[in-house]
């Protein structure tokens, strides 16, 4: 129990905080005009590598959104689940909750895939320094060090290969330079919140530099359940560690580890819906007084029913009536070596790298105290990859391109225990209660090429394409959970696919200042089979999906590069997309089906402004909207409860983001920073069934932060609120009411925080 002391203190904290915000908001509402013939700087020119080499992002005719490392802390980002509300036509979620609170599912322009398990792929492509991470499982590793992120949207398959059907996400780490510098940073707040990262760059000798980041992220849950677990924890330890040789002008290499380490309990979940079911009665007759009399439970909480149900966005109440103990663990780890070497007017390019991640969950399904549905999921997977690339420019610069060789190997295990109505194998045998056992072999090889053709100094046109072959084994067996008895299998399907995805695209630079574009492209995602059926058939297939994708676009910068204002429209036929959902089979048991689900049709557009309207006030804003709708759909797709005037799940139509920055200089030459941001979203569906239960209403998200930095910027201060409104909103969940019960998961409720940074 703590001391009345540390409570006094904790409320003398929220009082500052609030008044901090209350400065804060003050500070950013004001109305700020130049001063006559001031001269105002103009925005700083962002360089990226979308197209995978370094152009300004105003001149690269592609639609996509930056942020560096600077951006980011401003926002108070610390992972990709973070940078949700801050790109329009995004959604980043944890997707199945099985999958661990690292899973990162990624849904771009209303395209991903909420499913984290093999044979499944992820619809949107994560690289890190350029190595793609296969698993989504391991998508939501801490921000540590961070250079920049680029979010590109829309089919990347021509220069990013398979599974950037959606889009593709670059983060790009601080490579060292050998400056001798570095920085550590702490920071405390709300939840017990003790975090601390530090980096260091060393020169250790002429042509050899090393760097190195740590990071560790601790933090209490924000719930708690009947079992006692402290849910919504965060306990995650990273290392990383850079070398870099150069030994002339024309040849850079870098080698890379990195290995991240997490131990901590499950989400923040609970039941959100409560449906009677065949069993219930059985149930509460014969197993349910046990677990009362474990959990002293009496009344309406004896039995279950609907007496756990607990929609959090609607009561406040931060509570799970999950009566099994969770966990969320995982590891990962990674290297790689990058040689990039100039040959007169070629660039070569290789890029070898080997990733595995282990991870292990366990979770609660009803959330309720009564042991309807648990789930164990231990997983692991290797991949090693290796990517060749050569550019350069052709006839005297007026043919830049990329020409490349890509193959990549990934296997992969894991062991789904589902224990259904824990006590009742006792009295009818355990034919409910099934575990598997799944492996997956795959291997990838491509063949890629971009070329640009500037017809003029004005106008160019691109033209590119990419022979894409995948291959997966994949291996199954069912069987009963606790006999051991073998329910189906073992199976051992193999399949194959080649693809080519073309794009063209044609550029326009009347001006410097302008830059417009239109843009042809196409992206698949391979096929494979259900992971999770229940059935004693042959492993269900399902076909890869395909997306063909128009956009038109329009960068340009204003008043003396003062703003830029950028646009782009897009329309994308989108067919055989696969669509996971959780259904009933005919005896009323679960099961879960992935299947092929036919047409759709998505529209929409971006709008993104960044300006400085004085030297002093910051200001970036982003619009998206999202208009997608099935055009036409299977027979077996319908039978699943998926209708045709359905709306895709995880598609909001309107995204909206703003941040106001204003600097204030000191007479003593140091700065404050006054930071304010906003985030909008439209409904948004969790459900391919568009079940009720699982709608997100719309909702807004503010944050503010104030940061002080001394006249020499070796030392920073800084405090932040994140979700000041205390916005509780539905973030995923799965329907099984064939055993009575929908479960819900739900964002990070409002959190303050101080955090100390120190450059040497």
């Amino acid at each position: 129990m703590k001391s009345m002391s540390a409570v006094s203190s904790g409320r003398s904290l929220q009082r500052f905080f609030r008044q901090l915000l209350i400065v804060n908001l003050g500070v950013s509402c004001i109305t700020l005009s130049d001063a006559q013939g001031q001269e105002i700087a103009g925005l700083e020119e962002i360089l990226v590598t979308a197209r995978k080499r370094e152009e300004s992002l105003q001149s690269a005719p592609v639609s996509v959104t930056a942020f560096s490392g600077e951006g980011l802390a401003q926002r108070s980002v610390t992972s990709f689940n973070s940078i949700n509300n801050h790109v329009p036509n995004i959604e980043v979620n944890n997707g199945r909750v099985d999958g661990g609170g690292t899973t990162a599912q990624i849904f771009i322009r209303g395209v991903g895939q909420d499913d984290y398990a093999f044979p499944l792929d992820p619809g949107v492509g994560v690289y890190l320094d350029g190595v793609y991470v296969s698993r989504s499982s391991a998508g939501d590793f801490g921000f540590m060090n961070i250079e920049r992120i680029e979010v590109l949207r829309g089919p990347q398959g021509t220069l990013y290969g398979k599974n950037t059907i959606g889009g593709a996400v670059n983060v790009v780490t601080r490579r060292p330079t050998g400056s001798n510098s570095g920085h550590a940073e702490a920071i405390v707040g709300r939840f017990d919140r003790m975090d601390f990262n530090a980096y260091y760059d060393a020169r250790i000798s002429d042509n050899l530099s090393a760097g190195i980041a740590a990071s560790t992220f601790n933090r209490d849950g924000i719930g708690r359940s009947v079992a006692g677990d402290d849910l919504g924890n965060q306990n995650r330890d990273s290392i990383r560690g850079q070398l870099r040789y150069q030994p002339s002008n024309s040849l850079d290499i870098i080698m890379s580890l990195d290995k991240s380490r997490q131990r901590q309990f499950g989400p923040l979940g609970s039941q959100r819906a409560f449906f009677d079911f065949a069993l219930a009665e059985f149930y509460n007759q014969e197993l349910a007084p046990a677990v009362a009399r474990r959990f002293g439970l009496v009344g309406d909480q004896a039995v279950y029913g609907p007496a756990f149900v607990n929609p959090m966005d609607q009561t406040k109440h931060r509570f799970s009536g999950a009566g099994t103990r969770t966990r969320d663990d995982n590891d990962v780890w990674g290297a790689s070596l990058t040689i990039d070497y100039e040959l007169g007017d070629l660039a070569l390019k290789s890029i070898t790298a080997y990733r595995e991640v282990e991870f292990q969950v366990v979770s609660d399904a009803d959330q309720t105290p009564f042991d309807i549905v648990g789930r164990h999921v231990e997983e692991e997977s290797e991949q090693l990859s290796q990517e060749f690339q050569i550019s350069g420019d052709l006839l005297a610069g007026r043919l830049p391109f990329i020409v490349g060789l890509y193959a990549i190997r990934e296997e992969g295990r894991n062991h789904v225990a589902a224990p259904i109505l824990t006590g009742i194998e006792d009295i009818l045998g355990d034919i409910i209660s099934q575990e598997t056992f799944n492996s997956i072999k795959s291997t990838s090889y491509a063949a890629f090429g971009e070329f640009t053709y500037n017809v003029t100094s004005q106008f160019g046109i691109t033209l590119g394409g990419r022979i894409n072959y995948d291959k997966k084994r994949f291996k199954t067996h069912l069987s009963r959970l606790y006999s051991k008895e073998s329910v189906a299998g073992p199976f051992d399907v193999e399949d194959s696919w080649t693809e080519f995805l073309p794009k063209i695209g044609l550029e326009y630079e009347p001006t410097d200042d302008i830059t417009a574009y239109v843009n042809y492209s196409r992206g698949y995602k391979a096929g494979g089979w259900n992971p999770r059926t229940i059935t004693a058939s042959t492993p269900k297939s399902f076909d890869p999906e395909y997306l063909t994708a128009y956009e038109v676009g329009l960068k340009t910068s204003l008043f003396d590069n003062r703003a830029t204002f950028n646009m782009a429209a897009f329309y994308s036929d989108y067919k055989d997309i696969q669509l996971s959902a959780v259904t009933m089979l005919p005896d009323g048991a679960p099961d879960t089906t992935v299947l092929n689900g036919g047409k759709a049709r998505i529209y929409g557009a971006e709008i993104e402004l960044n300006a400085r309207p004085t030297s002093d006030l910051m200001i970036t804003a982003g619009l998206g909207y999202l208009n997608a709708k099935y055009k036409e759909l299977d027979e077996s797709v319908m039978a699943v409860g998926i209708m045709p005037d359905n709306k895709l799940a995880q598609v909001p139509e309107l995204t909206f983001n703003a941040q106001a920055t204003y600097s204030l200089s000191l007479s003593s030459g140091a700065e404050l920073l006054f930071s304010g941001d906003v985030a909008h979203k439209s409904k948004i569906h969790r459900s391919v069934q568009n079940f009720p239960e699982l709608l997100t209403p719309s909702y807004w998200v503010f944050n503010s932060r104030i940061t002080f930095v001394d006249a020499a910027d070796r030392f920073e201060v800084a405090a932040f609120i994140t979700n000041i409104t205390n916005e509780l909103y539905l973030v995923g969940g799965v329907d099984v009411r064939a055993l009575g019960f929908v479960e819900s998961y739900y964002s990070r409720p409002r959190e303050w925080g101080l955090s100390t940074k120190v450059r040497f």
